[in-house]
């Protein structure tokens, strides 16, 4: 092998070799620069998630406070106080008192967990809960609770 032809070799060599940890420096670079910028999204997609989900917690509490001080509300428990074996009168409430607030789903539960209206399941008029009856005991005054499906 002639001189020339070596150095062409070794020149050729250097400059594959140069060629090769620049483009694996660039790609690694590349790839460390997207993966930060996907956790940074991630984290912030997260947090405006969780910010999402406390705002509609909080409508949905605020919701629940006026379905619950309402006079529907009030005249339902003074007319189950009266009479506690007949719930069919009420079939319908839980329409009525979710259209008003914006709810798509709201269940009324007797004290011993059967359901007395049902706005997005009106057939479950009748039936008893097991999470209606087994629930730990409400800590505030009172026994109104929300529960996540």
């Amino acid at each position: 092998m002639t001189l020339r032809n070596r150095l062409f070799a070794l020149v050729s060599l250097a400059v594959v070799v140069a060629v090769l940890l620049v483009a694996l420096t660039v790609t690694s670079s590349a790839r460390q620069s997207f993966a930060d910028l996907d956790a940074q999204r991630t984290t912030t997609l997260v947090a405006q998630l969780r910010g999402e989900f406390a705002s509609e917690g909080e409508r949905i509490v605020r919701a629940l406070e006026r379905i619950a001080g309402s006079e529907t509300i009030l005249r339902l428990r003074a007319d189950i106080a009266r009479s506690e074996s007949d719930y069919a009168p009420y079939v319908e409430e839980a329409r009525g008192l979710a259209a008003g607030q914006g709810l798509d789903v709201l269940d009324l539960v007797a004290d011993e967990g059967t359901i007395l209206s049902s706005a997005h399941w009106p057939p479950r008029f009748g039936h008893r809960n097991a999470w209606a009856i087994d629930r730990p005991p409400a800590s505030g005054s009172s026994d109104d609770f929300l529960q996540v499906i």
